[in-house]
């Protein structure tokens, strides 16, 4: 039997495999400081703790990716060093999984282009924040799989009826929500048009499924999940998006703005042109487009009332952006098969498109678009911002596995991630996302901060008694003194009670420490709490 070998798919699949090989390596320089939050809750799972922030106190929710977690949890029973080396590597599958779905949506729905699919599948290639989170230890990359994976069960079942793909959209609905709470979006909106708009909620074959392979897992999960941390929804939520509405707005606004700038603007020209050349069918959606759509929308506003995200690469919106190309794309086809006219100037926009959605990832990033944001780090410049943190956390974290006297001492710090991790101490969480009290404060202290860094109780912290207080994560050339302006802004804030009770408890302390991945050097100080008489 002779093999028909498909030279042009060969040669399309080598072009996206290297040019997207190098856009992850590019960017990528490790885990994220936030997936080693995750990985904490990985390891104690996997230890026999529970899903425990710190062993000596109860169970509390202080991530919002249960089932990369859980996964997590998995990965550490096998290597149980190996978190930050293997968990970046498990995004990337992901990714390409992602990317061979895409590929398999549009040639299912333009079976007569087969080849075009590969050169829309470049957009995986070219998009930072598909290239950038699928490889930074975190849950994105697989709650875009997950999402994409609904809505190609959701094709395959509004085109050809076959109750299989009906199942897959609700499991994968769970899966999506115990990924990401924002999951929930995907089962209100199906839910909408299956069970109510179609009428489905009295019809036996709509509403088994939904009930089997959703909601009595849902129920489930949070029944059990509300009586394990003895809270109705996850600390972060608490910590993220409640005390301040009108600023979570302002900030939330600022970030689509600012997404819209550099990732959507590129794709105008291209849109309106196939608009008018598909002439008035372009605003005749069918079912499958307008729930598309209508995701996005919802998904944009949740996004915006939370208050957007500091971290680089826009990490929220990461897993829309596979959605606007998939669109994108089946309308280029839909305008291509039904005119015969000539596409050269819509190949040649599709070609300035990518190139506008690559540029993000470079240094031209900071001259285009400005760089990081007062409320946001930026693209290319956020993620060098993001590597030296993550550099310096970690050699902070590893500074107190060395001086600590016990795993039981207690550090408070702001950015808990790696230090957490590698210093194997309880950690306070200055800023309350693995705190109950902090979280749950009312007002934002630090309104005009970073998302997820506004809200801290100095009084509450100082009660504690940590064992070490830190602030300053910065170098010195010379040893501070306890006056110094972040000990200062950290836990005085000009209150004199507070300044007396720390130099009645605490010492200051200046330890030379060599920071050889960011290839600095200099004088960490924290304070200590003194030995008790």
């Amino acid at each position: 039997m002779k093999i028909k070998i498909r030279w042009r798919e060969i040669v399309f699949g080598l072009i996206f495999f290297l040019l997207l090989g190098f856009h992850i390596y590019w960017l990528s320089y490790g885990p994220h400081e936030d997936s080693y939050i995750s990985f904490r809750f990985s390891k104690h799972l996997a230890a026999g703790h529970g899903l425990r922030w710190n062993l000596d106190e109860p169970p509390i929710e202080g991530y919002t990716n249960f089932l990369w977690v859980l996964i997590g949890a998995v990965v550490a029973l096998i290597f149980p060093q190996g978190l930050p080396q293997i968990m970046p590597w498990v995004g990337i599958p992901f990714l390409l999984a992602t990317a061979l779905i895409f590929k398999k949506m549009i040639s299912w729905s333009h079976q007569e282009n087969k080849y075009s699919s590969w050169l829309f599948v470049l957009f995986f290639a070219a998009s930072g924040p598909l290239a950038y989170w699928s490889a930074s230890g975190m849950e994105t990359s697989l709650y875009t799989f997950l999402v994409l994976a609904c809505f190609y069960s959701l094709q395959r079942h509004l085109a050809s009826g076959e109750e299989k793909f009906y199942r897959y959209v609700w499991l994968i609905s769970f899966l999506a929500f115990l990924t990401r709470p924002d999951g929930i979006l995907l089962a209100f909106i199906l839910a909408l048009y299956f069970l109510v708009f179609k009428k489905g909620i009295w019809k036996k074959e709509r509403l088994l499924p939904f009930t089997l392979y959703f909601l009595v897992p849902f129920l489930l999960y949070n029944t059990w999940r509300i009586a394990y941390f003895s809270s109705l929804l996850p600390n972060t939520f608490y910590a993220k998006a409640t005390g301040a509405f009108l600023l979570q707005l302002k900030k939330g606004l600022f970030y689509i703005k600012d997404f819209s700038l550099t990732y959507l603007v590129s794709l105008l020209p291209l849109a309106a042109y196939l608009a008018i050349k598909r002439g008035k069918k372009t605003f005749g959606l069918n079912p499958f487009s307008s729930l598309t759509l209508l995701f996005l929308v919802l998904s944009t506003l949740s996004i915006v009332v939370l208050g957007g995200d500091y971290m680089a690469m826009y990490r929220f919106f990461a897993p829309l952006l596979p959605l606007i190309y998939l669109l994108l794309s089946l309308l280029f086809l839909d305008v291509a098969s039904s005119r015969r006219a000539n596409m050269s100037v819509a190949w040649m926009l599709f070609a300035l498109v990518l190139i506008g959605t690559m540029l993000p990832s470079t240094p031209l990033e900071k001259f285009i678009w400005g760089s990081n944001k007062p409320y946001h780090n930026g693209c290319y410049e956020g993620i060098k911002t993001e590597r030296w943190w993550v550099n310096r956390f970690i050699t902070i974290g590893k500074l107190f596995r060395r001086i600590r006297k016990s795993p039981s001492d207690t550090l408070v710090i702001p950015g808990i991630g790696a230090v957490s991790y590698y210093s194997e101490m309880n950690i306070i969480d200055y800023h309350g996302l693995t705190d109950r009290h902090i979280a749950r404060l009312k007002v934002k202290t630090f309104g005009e901060s970073l998302a997820g860094h506004e809200k801290t109780d100095i009084d509450y912290i100082l009660s504690r008694k940590a064992t070490f207080l830190m602030g300053y994560k910065r170098f010195s050339p010379v040893t501070v003194t306890a006056d110094h302006h972040q000990f200062e802004a950290s836990y005085v804030q000009g209150d004199p009670q507070r300044r007396k009770f720390i130099q009645e408890n605490y010492q200051v302390k200046n330890v030379w420490v060599e920071d050889r991945i960011n290839g600095e050097n200099g004088y960490i100080a924290y304070l200590e709490l003194k030995q008790q008489k």
